[in-house]
């Protein structure tokens, strides 16, 4: 019992850790249906692209390319924007987890 109330921060450090990880793993899940209608949109306006390009005589095929190459660049920024923050949750408790523990019970 001496040993848990000598360690009492690391094992408050490594209980904060734990509530990190959960919490990006719940908004990682939030994340991953936010990113189905991300893909959804980018579908529907490669759609767009391609049918302006059909009817339109003075869309070039280098506006196309260009409009194309936007939109998935528009919808990767968009994808790394959703699971940033529940990524660094993840990281951020692991790292928290392994400093409480390290400190735990590497004392002597």
């Amino acid at each position: 019992m001496s040993k848990i109330l000598d360690n009492k921060k690391n094992i408050f450090i490594m209980v904060a850790g734990v509530g990190a990880v959960a919490a990006g793993l719940i908004m990682r899940k939030k994340a991953t249906l936010k990113c189905m209608e991300i893909i959804k949109e980018f579908e529907e306006v490669e759609e767009l692209i391609d049918k302006t390009a059909e009817e339109c005589d003075e869309y070039t095929e280098e506006n196309k390319e260009k409009d194309h190459e936007t939109n998935k660049i528009q919808t990767a920024i968009k994808v790394v924007s959703v699971y940033a923050v529940p990524y660094t949750s993840i990281v951020v408790g692991g790292c928290l987890i392994l400093n409480g523990s390290l400190k735990t019970f590497n004392k002597k």
